[in-house]
This record gives C-alpha cells, sequence and structure tokens, in this order.
C-alpha cells in the first residue's frame, strides 16, 4: 500500500510539477524503510542507553527510546513534506497540510500507542492485545485515508490539477 501511495504521488508530481507530492513520496518511502528494516528499534535502544534510561527502567528502556526515536524523526520529516507545501501552489499546498496531519496521525498510533502498550506489558493480557490491535488498525487505517486521498487528489478534474 505504501508503495501505491509513493506511486501516485511521484505521478502527480511528474504532471503537475507541485512539490508537495515529491515531498510526500519522500516522507513515506523514509517511513517505509525506517519501519521495514526496523531501524526504530535499532536506533531507540541507542537512544534509551544514550539518556541512561538503561540504569532507571532495564526492561523499558528501548521501548522509551523508540518512541523519542519516532518523535524525533516524525519531526525530521515533515518539516521537508510542510515545506514542500508551502512552495506549492493552490489547493496543492492545502493537500500537503492534509498528509502532514495524516502522518502525525500514524505516527500517534506507531510510536504513541506503541509506548502504550509496551508500558503496559505486565498489566492483562487482554489490554496488550487490545493496544496492539488499535496500534495495527490505526496504522493501517490512516496508510488506507492516506492513499485514498492521494488517489482522490490524482485523480480530481480542475483547472490547478494534475490530469491523471
Amino acid at each position: 500500500m505504501a508503495a501505491l501511495f509513493a506511486a501516485f504521488r511521484l505521478r502527480a508530481y511528474a504532471i503537475s510539477r507541485q512539490p508537495v507530492y515529491a515531498g510526500a513520496a519522500a516522507v513515506l518511502a523514509a517511513v517505509s524503510a525506517i519501519g521495514g528494516l526496523r531501524l526504530h528499534v535499532w536506533i531507540g535502544a541507542l537512544i534509551g542507553a544514550r539518556l541512561g534510561l538503561q540504569a532507571r527502567y532495564p526492561e523499558m528502556a528501548p521501548h522509551m527510546g523508540e518512541a523519542l526515536g519516532v518523535a524525533a524523526a516524525g519531526v525530521f520529516l515533515l518539516l521537508p513534506l510542510l515545506f514542500a507545501a508551502a512552495r506549492s501552489t493552490g489547493w496543492h499546498a492545502g493537500l500537503g497540510v492534509v498528509l502532514a496531519l495524516l502522518f502525525v496521525i500514524m505516527g500517534f498510533f506507531a510510536g504513541g500507542i506503541d509506548l502504550l502498550h509496551a508500558l503496559l506489558f505486565f498489566e492483562s493480557v487482554w489490554l496488550v492485545w487490545a493496544l496492539q490491535v488499535i496500534e495495527e488498525l490505526g496504522e493501517l487505517a490512516t496508510l488506507t485515508i492516506l492513499c485514498a486521498v492521494a488517489a482522490t487528489a490524482a485523480r480530481r478534474r480542475h483547472h490547478d490539477a494534475p490530469p491523471i
């Protein structure tokens, strides 16, 4: 699904030459690489060790570091998308803000709910299961909405829209 979104964005950029589409494709490619290669886990353990979380919270340090890493990566990745949206014209600029908001929501499920899941891991089997389901469904639903917005924007017939 991520590849489909990136393909919609790159096609829209090729036709319209609006920077927001290239920015959105780059952000999703980076997010997919971070998740697919599990870089967030490795970076989370590194951040947890650097901040001394390992001494205070030995079992939770990697998860807390992972949440901090996801938050930092989110800010770092959203800046180019918002900059590209600011350089775009017409409704393309507004679409960039909508895409950035959807990426923030996806980050909430990927980072925030994941951290809550890790913190409550030893509390209740049902609670842990419910949080895991909420995390996965939230990420997938947000990615589905991202693809729907991308497809709708790509097909929009407007004087300023890419003619796909």
